[in-house]
């Protein structure tokens, strides 16, 4: 397998952009890019599997090679697309996979537990919740 090259897409984490990491971002959120480059076979350490958002949020197990993408970065330009995203919440900010929320049965609107106050554990006995707004 020697002088056997490849060719590579790369992936950004969110700290190695200028936009950095936000509050949004999830601990295994990437960025895709338009840079690709050629790479001997021989200098790939492992594999991991990139998915896109929705993909990632249907996992039932997130195992340590998973990870997810839901913004392009275009490193030339140093810019993402899409430039928003849809945001929830009393915060107004875009789904973070890591965070746990609720959904509202009124409005459909999805709330962060630390937003409204409620615990983990709380949040396990709650079988209906409306927002302030619905009730």
């Amino acid at each position: 397998m020697k002088n056997v090259k490849i060719r590579a897409r790369w992936y950004y984490w969110p700290e190695d952009t200028s936009q950095g990491r936000r509050f949004f971002r999830g601990l295994r959120e990437l960025f895709l890019s338009d840079h690709s480059e050629d790479h001997y076979v021989e200098c790939i350490d492992g594999k991991c599997k990139v998915r896109t958002f929705n993909e990632y949020q249907e996992l039932n197990l997130v195992m340590d090679d998973d990870f997810f993408w839901r913004f392009q970065y275009l490193h030339t330009e140093r810019k993402l697309t899409p430039e928003s995203v849809e945001v929830f919440c009393i915060c107004k900010t875009p789904l973070n996979p890591d965070l746990r929320m609720i959904l509202c049965d009124g409005c459909q609107d999805w709330f962060h537990l630390y937003c409204i106050n409620v615990s983990l554990e709380e949040s396990t006995r709650i079988s209906h919740y409306y927002c302030g707004a619905c009730r």
